[in-house]
């Protein structure tokens, strides 16, 4: 059992992490991204058809991405069962894995302090919640990329004689070589890049002469390369025209700027964007850095120098940034906490806290999408962030900035539970591949994983109206939008009629997306001061009269 000052240190403090990201994790929260449907999506069919090499989609190869993440989610549906809890706790267990490697890389930059908090922050970040609460890759990038960080650290603080030096530098070129999984192979060859700097600034020249640094980094290719040559072997044509040349090589451009890839990570990094520049100016200055600014460089000198030139530009590719950040952070917090620049940058952080918290609550409570007791609590969460960290109580704050974390995730499910709640209502729970969605245009991004999983059972994706008569006569049960129910909803009474069947339609009303919303209005004179289909779309839920899905 975890006694009450261990909570405070690593690994104990991990507690607080699971605390704030695993209560309620088995209901339905609004998505974050909106990658994570196409990636459900993927591993849902995978799943139908018994596949683990190859992903699919629309029954055709697709390689979007190499199978990692697909991976995870086809094991923790195998041990949880197809529902919203098994789809979304391999991404908090990678984050609590990534703020474990993080308090460990911290520990052994040579920092002797009592209280290591580099995972707390990491954790509370902006772009840890965004990313640990989607279904997608980006949170494995990180746990991959500092399990690397941190064998290869090992490996260095190995005494020169010790035979684990060499089984330590084979681990984070394997584990560097698995990170090839995740997304791309541009990943591991980063850490490699990093690593090299990281050993060349701390004066180990000599392990350039050592021929395990070179054979590790062999391995490590073997190892990344394996799941690309089987699908080169198994698809050769699809895979290099799929993932080489159009994911790879012609990406194109976005018309991205470099502001709109630097300033999505001062998002990613709050509540800690201003304490992060006290830090920089701290290390800069020499201020004990014991080798924390080397190693914060190494880690984001090559994906920051990469992204910055490679012509598609996305707020996400800098995310990878944010664990390095989080460690300097946490050593300014202890070594610079006293000088001014600090203290009047952590009070002007517990302000933007206070501000934020109470605007997110009373818009989300004018808007009546959470009950009044999760606006006063998103506003004494504010106000105890303000008061900590005014005092200089920063690993309170840590605490403090995950029970915000907590409260954001129950107000997600509070949304998702007004969108969602009524289709679990009126569809129950359908047998496997009874429930289905109408997908004509087969857009990659439809949310027929996202509604599947909300239903604890996978829908089935019909290409047109045949098919949707077949499912309809098979007694399944069909989700329509009102476009789609403006254009059949005619000729599917009739031509169920004519074979003295009956249509039993139901209304299902969602939330829109992507709609312009006044505001203003509804935060001064609340949601009823402007008409319902502001908000709302009418979908469909069609079935035979008479029949269950169940």
């Amino acid at each position: 059992m975890i006694g009450k000052t261990t909570l405070w240190r690593h690994p104990g403090h991990l507690v607080w992490i699971l605390a704030a990201y695993v209560p309620l994790l088995g209901r339905m929260m609004v998505p974050f991204t909106g990658d994570q449907k196409t990636y459900i999506a993927i591993a849902m069919e995978m799943r139908e058809r018994g596949e683990w090499l190859q992903p699919l989609l629309f029954g055709e190869p697709n390689y979007l991405k190499p199978p990692f993440q697909y991976w995870m989610t086809l094991l923790s549906w195998k041990v949880f069962g197809f529902n919203v809890f098994a789809t979304f706790l391999p991404g908090v267990l990678a984050l609590v894995g990534t703020a474990w490697l993080l308090n460990e890389i911290a520990s052994l930059l040579g920092e002797r302090r009592w209280y290591v908090n580099s995972g707390l922050w990491f954790a509370a970040t902006l772009g840890g919640m965004t990313y640990a609460l989607s279904a997608q890759m980006d949170i494995y990038v990180c746990l991959f990329y500092a399990g690397a960080w941190w064998a290869g650290l090992k490996f260095l603080a190995e005494p020169e004689d010790d035979e684990r030096r060499v089984a330590w530098l084979y681990a984070a070129f394997a584990i560097a070589g698995l990170s090839s999984l995740l997304k791309s192979p541009l990943y591991a060859a980063f850490w490699v890049v990093g690593y090299l700097i990281y050993i060349l600034t701390s004066g180990e020249w000599l392990l350039l002469k050592n021929r395990h640094l070179y054979f590790a980094w062999l391995g490590g290719i073997a190892i990344g390369l394996l799941w690309f040559i089987a699908l080169f072997v198994r698809d050769g044509n699809t895979f290099w025209d799929q993932y080489i040349l159009h994911e790879q090589f012609q990406k194109g451009a976005n018309g991205g700027t470099l502001g709109d890839l630097w300033i999505p990570l001062l998002h990613m990094t709050f509540p800690f964007t201003l304490l992060l520049f006290t830090a920089l100016r701290s290390a800069w200055m020499g201020r004990r850095t014991a080798g924390i600014l080397r190693f914060a460089l190494a880690w984001s000198i090559p994906p920051a120098l990469f992204f910055s030139v490679f012509p598609y530009r996305t707020g996400l590719y800098l995310f990878i940034l944010v664990p390095a950040l989080s460690i300097l952070v946490d050593w300014s917090c202890f070594r610079a906490n006293r000088t001014r620049t600090f203290t009047w940058l952590a009070r002007a952080t517990g302000f933007a806290m206070a501000f934020g918290l109470a605007a997110a609550g009373f818009a989300l409570y004018r808007f009546e999408l959470v009950p009044a007791w999760l606006f006063l609590a998103f506003v004494f969460t504010g106000v105890a962030a303000a008061f900590v960290l005014w005092f200089g109580y920063v690993r309170v704050f840590t605490i403090t900035a995950l029970a915000a974390v907590l409260f954001f995730r129950i107000a997600s499910t509070e949304v998702a539970k007004i969108d969602h709640g009524p289709l679990v209502d009126l569809v129950g729970e359908p047998a496997p591949y009874t429930a289905a969605m109408l997908d004509e245009n087969r857009d990659i991004w439809h949310e027929i994983g996202m509604l599947s999983i909300s239903l604890g059972s996978p829908m089935r994706r019909l290409f047109g109206y045949d098919d949707v008569v077949e499912h309809l006569q098979r007694n399944g049960v069909l989700i329509l939008s009102d476009e789609q129910t403006d254009k059949y909803r005619i000729t599917l009474d009739h031509a169920f009629a004519e074979k003295g069947e009956h249509l039993d339609w139901r209304t299902w009303k969602r939330f829109k997306r992507r709609s312009r919303l006044p505001i203003r209005e509804i935060l001064l004179a609340g949601r009823g001061s402007v008409p319902e289909t502001s908000f709302t779309r009418e979908f469909s839920i069609v079935r035979l009269a008479g029949t269950d899905a169940r």
